[in-house]
């Protein structure tokens, strides 16, 4: 039985072979013209995760850069650094081979958009004093370097502060860009939610309407903050806020972009080791 069905097997193959050379002659079976889709490879699916960054960035706060007038106003004279000492940390920075950024490169670093340099720092100012544009100012513009101004709008053209004038001056010229420091330097953790509002962002579109710039970095007057401070700075289109914590070993991330922690150092001429 099994032969039997061998044969039979054998014999319609032999069958089938005939009939397929057949079509082949008769060019009905032409494999040559068969078209073959393209293989489609699929789309990359996979997202690339960003690459975020850590940095120890040191962050110097002055208040005034003066030769103190009044020997007996003792908190004045706590928050001063002397022009001769300012320069001479600039220059003591500046030989040391650290490079002079800004809060926006710090920000772009931290995203992963920039490549930041392996030693640097950010010089800041509290407040506006008129002693920024008399002695501080002068020693920017000589060594060239970056800084920042937080500044207290309601404050322009008060008494001991800077003038709608120079101001305007010090942004025309460069090296320098400003922040806000509110509008009426208040702590924004004692105070109501109207006044906080008010304070933040009536103080950011008054200077931004004031003098056609952006102000995107905000300094706590005080150092005082809280979540519902960061969230009011956050929904008034604020990037990052500075606190005054003091931690020099202090890790700059995304997570602590609103509370960056700042040094004030004072008087001292030689920063170094007081650097991570």
């Amino acid at each position: 039985m099994k032969k039997h069905i061998y044969i039979i097997s054998i014999s319609i193959l032999f069958i089938f072979g005939i009939f397929l050379g057949y079509l082949s002659s008769t060019g009905r079976f032409q494999t040559k013209n068969l078209q073959i889709p393209p293989f489609k490879e699929k789309p990359n699916t996979i997202r690339e995760t960003p690459v975020y960054k850590s940095y120890k960035v040191p962050i110097l706060t002055y208040h005034y850069i003066e030769y103190p007038q009044n020997p007996d106003d003792t908190i004045r004279k706590s928050l001063t650094v002397l022009p001769s000492n300012f320069e001479a940390q600039i220059k003591l920075l500046l030989a040391n081979n650290y490079t002079f950024i800004t809060p926006n490169d710090l920000y772009l670093g931290l995203k992963g958009k920039k490549e930041l340099p392996q030693k640097c720092v950010i010089i800041t100012f509290d407040d506006g004093y008129g002693d920024f544009y008399t002695d501080a100012y002068p020693i920017i513009k000589k060594y060239k370097i970056p800084a920042t101004v937080f500044m207290s709008t309601g404050l322009v053209n008060r008494p001991n502060y800077m003038t709608f004038a120079q101001i305007k001056e010090i942004l025309q010229n460069g090296f320098v860009e400003f922040g806000s420091h509110s509008w009426s330097h208040k702590n924004l953790t004692q105070i109501s939610d109207k006044e906080l509002d008010e304070e933040i962002v009536y103080g950011k579109k008054y200077f931004e309407d004031m003098f056609g710039v952006k102000l995107p970095y905000f300094a706590y007057p005080y150092g005082a903050y809280n979540q519902k401070v960061e969230d009011a700075l956050k929904k008034a289109g604020f990037t990052l806020a500075m606190s005054m914590e003091g931690d020099k070993t202090k890790v700059h991330t995304l997570h602590n972009l609103f509370h960056l922690s700042r040094m004030k150092i004072g008087n001292v001429i030689n920063l170094v080791p007081y650097f991570p």
